[in-house]
């Protein structure tokens, strides 16, 4: 994992004056060196160490007027955004920008319960998108310390359906929920380095500081991660060929592809926010969140193999 600080200083110093200045050439690498050390900080590793990672104390701060913000280990990393849908032509927003219509809070409830995936307590806000309701929850699964959790579901659905929901374009979401700011001074966005795969396969690497025009329909997830190898995961938790995640707009959201016309009643985009300490940790764990969601299903003895453990893959 220590390899991940070495590709932050690597990608970094391309934005430093140097004495005496590096070649033009030399120049010409560093971003390619930084990708090949990001991408070493996951696959690189020690099997026998999975599962000794040390606690991490996540936090979401949610109220009833259907904000949240995300604190890892009391420090402030990630503050939303506005939530937003677009039903019958139209975008709805929490914060409506101009040529946006107000999207209604009708009223904030509170749940808990027990799943596959742990005891959970969840806030749902219920909205109001002219006449069609829209209804946006986050799960918080609690560790044994008390509110302080790793996981949070977070969950946009649709009760009655609804038309008009294409905004045109593939690799935009019509919808947004979550959704965190990544401007300057939001959170600690302009301090991340993040990891992305995207393309078919998810055979495409994206790396370096974050970069905030990240996102299209091919993307399928996204870790952040600081300098002392704290990392967060965001991913879809189903309907992976429907979910887009988009870094546009000064924020990086996810929603439903901007191309579907309509969703039926009752239809959901939910999404999954696993933290961590250690990049290639915080994959495993998150990985194992995704096959219990999904049936339980357990890593094959082909993970102890060289080949599918470093090199490959395996689904």
């Amino acid at each position: 994992d220590y390899v991940w600080v070495l590709a932050v200083v690597v990608a970094r110093h391309s934005s430093l004056s140097c004495s005496p200045p590096v070649p033009a050439a030399m120049s010409a690498l560093i971003p390619s060196v930084a990708s090949v050390l990001l991408l070493s900080a996951v696959v690189i590793g020690d099997p026998a160490n999975y599962g000794e990672a040390g606690d991490i104390q996540v936090l979401l701060s949610d109220s009833t007027d259907g904000t949240y913000n995300i604190s890892i280990d009391g420090v402030l990393w990630l503050r939303n955004a506005a939530t937003r849908v677009h039903i019958n032509n139209k975008w709805y927003s929490s914060d409506p920008a101009e040529g946006e219509e107000k999207l209604k809070l009708v009223e904030s409830t509170g749940s808990s319960g027990h799943d596959v995936l742990g005891q959970w307590q969840s806030s749902s806000s219920h909205w109001l998108a002219g006449d069609v309701p829209y209804v946006t929850t986050n799960k918080l699964y609690p560790t044994e310390k008390g509110l302080a959790a790793d996981l949070i579901i977070f969950e946009q659905l649709y009760p009655k359906g609804g038309e008009g929901v294409s905004i045109g374009d593939h690799n935009a979401p019509s919808s947004s929920y979550p959704s965190f700011m990544t401007k300057d001074g939001d959170g600690l966005f302009g301090k991340l380095g993040y990891l992305a795969f995207h393309g078919g396969m998810s055979a495409g690497i994206l790396c370096g500081m974050y970069d905030p025009g990240f996102g299209g329909s091919e993307t399928s997830q996204i870790a952040l991660m600081d300098a002392s190898l704290r990392t967060v995961i965001l991913s879809p938790l189903d309907r992976f060929m429907t979910t887009v995640m988009n870094g546009k707009r000064d924020a990086l959201s996810v929603g439903l592809g901007g191309m579907y016309a309509s969703v039926w009643a009752n239809f959901t985009v939910t999404t999954v926010l696993y933290a961590g300490y250690g990049v290639r940790d915080t994959f495993m764990r998150w990985g194992d969140t995704l096959l219990l969601y999904h049936g339980g299903k357990e890593r094959t003895s082909t993970q102890t193999d060289v080949f599918t453990s470093h090199l490959g893959y395996s689904t």
